[in-house]
């Protein structure tokens, strides 16, 4: 029994992954039955890829408010009249415009760098080719994103959790001089 114990304890340790081992924990899904009204939102991120003799280029937006999400989608059916399901300041909308890439597409990966929740986007030939590309992100505690793409270029964009700083007000106003 006392030598059972001890290699119990030793096998749970052993084969339990360190959270510094463990991808990150964010969950997304491709959207397709709304439609980002363009341009609306501030871009947090664009770049260029090459199209055939023409030079494409793509932008990304970064939805998290209920503002820029209800005046920025449209729902892809007539009939719904509800707004999209979000949870405010746990969720945000990643939207992806291609424009002039004909026979292009755009790809995602997922990672975390510096504790970042990390974006790569990356464009490819052929495959699914939209003219659109929305994600639906739950990033629960994420207050920045760092947005890449495959040229080595990156921008940040506030995450769900993002709260204002703090507001600074003139002290002589203040003080009453």
């Amino acid at each position: 029994m006392r030598v059972l114990i001890p290699m119990l304890w030793a096998l749970a340790c052993c084969n339990t992954p360190s959270a510094r081992n463990q991808a990150p924990v964010i969950s997304y899904i491709p959207i397709g039955d709304y439609r980002y009204l363009s341009p609306c939102g501030q871009s947090a991120f664009s770049d260029t890829l090459p199209a055939g003799r023409v030079t494409g280029e793509y932008v990304v937006y970064v939805l998290k408010d209920s503002s820029t999400v209800n005046n920025c989608l449209a729902a892809g059916h007539p009939g719904r009249s509800e707004g999209f399901p979000m949870r405010y300041g746990k969720d945000f909308l990643l939207i992806v415009e291609m424009k002039g890439t004909p026979g292009w597409g755009m790809d995602l990966r997922i990672g975390e760098m510096d504790g970042l929740l990390q974006l790569q986007l990356l464009p490819v030939k052929g495959g699914e080719v939209k003219d659109q590309y929305i994600w639906h992100f739950a990033a629960e505690g994420r207050e920045v994103v760092r947005l890449t793409s495959g040229s080595g270029k990156f921008a940040y964009a506030k995450g769900p959790a993002w709260r204002g700083g703090r507001r600074w007000e003139d002290m002589i106003r203040l003080e009453g001089r």
